[in-house]
């Protein structure tokens, strides 16, 4: 916060400047382990999205004729496709 704010936000934070100097050195210092962490988050979110979507079937189109997935016995159009 202190990287981007104004003089007035310092104003209102009390913050000298040793006190911004001294934080800005310090988020100097977590930045490239703060940009690894997020890369490693989004590598992981991707990796998982790309897991469900392998795991995803295909769906068939069943046939009017075919029977009815149902288990009824009933042909799809005379079951559970007689609404569409």
């Amino acid at each position: 916060m202190v990287l981007c704010e104004t003089d007035e936000m310092l104003d209102l934070l009390e913050l000298g400047p040793e006190e911004v100097g001294q934080t800005v050195d310090e988020a100097i210092e977590i930045l490239p382990d703060t940009v690894i962490a997020i890369a490693d988050y989004w590598n992981m979110a991707a990796s998982q999205r790309d897991t469900l979507a392998d795991g995803l079937r295909i769906a068939t189109r069943i046939g009017r004729n075919d029977p009815c997935p149902s288990g009824s016995g009933h042909k799809f159009k005379k079951c559970c496709g007689a609404h569409t």
